[in-house]
């Protein structure tokens, strides 16, 4: 669960990020260290995840989560974007 946390947490703050900056990320940016439990998975360990293991593309899952949050919840989409 944290790598998909850790990867849309990149991609909400970044838009993009390499998977090198996100395995760097880990080690030493705090917010990226809560989610990973510690954890610093290698740019390998981040690139096997996002190719096998998630269903749909990072981008489809942040917009279906931004969706998500104006359907069911009061909050403003002018500050959520």
């Amino acid at each position: 669960m944290g790598r998909t946390q850790c990867v849309l947490l990149a991609f909400a703050l970044n838009s993009y990020v390499s998977l090198r900056k996100l395995a760097s990320l880990c080690r030493y940016d705090i917010r990226f260290q809560f989610i990973m439990d510690g954890q610093t998975p290698s740019h390998m360990a981040f690139h096997r995840f996002i190719h096998d293991d998630l269903k749909m593309p990072i981008e489809e899952i942040f917009y279906d989560l931004n969706r998500y949050f104006e359907k069911n919840d009061t909050i403003d989409a002018d500050i959520l974007y």
